[in-house]
């Protein structure tokens, strides 16, 4: 077991992006694939916004899956090819709307190559 409190490299492609949040703690793991960053997330109750600024570090975030939990700033999103809301995302109609070409429904067994 790695115990992880900060931002760091795992190993190879794999980022973390560290304990994020204050009542609900989280993490969201990153990816690095060959379009660009995916990140994984969990709930998002940190916020997707602090979460995508840590990932930028890593590389431009071209992937999101997970809970989006009440994120609603959707133009942060603008340039991400793949959006898949899972669970815990309060506006999944408005990113399917707003993004039709990124816009992923995902759930059990859904899959991704990167």
């Amino acid at each position: 077991m790695i115990e992880v409190s900060e931002s760091e490299k795992l190993f190879g492609a794999i980022y973390t992006t560290g304990e994020l949040g204050t009542e609900i703690k989280e993490q969201a793991l990153i990816l690095r694939g060959k379009e660009g960053s995916f990140i994984i997330i969990g709930c998002a109750h940190p916020g997707l916004n602090e979460i995508v600024r840590i990932a930028s570090n890593v590389g431009s975030v071209y992937g999101i899956v997970g809970g989006f939990h009440g994120f609603n700033q959707l133009d942060l999103l603008e340039k991400t090819k793949l959006l898949a809301p899972c669970h815990c995302t309060v506006h999944k109609d408005e990113l399917a709307r707003r993004f039709p070409d990124a816009y992923q429904k995902s759930g059990v067994g859904w899959m991704v190559e990167i």
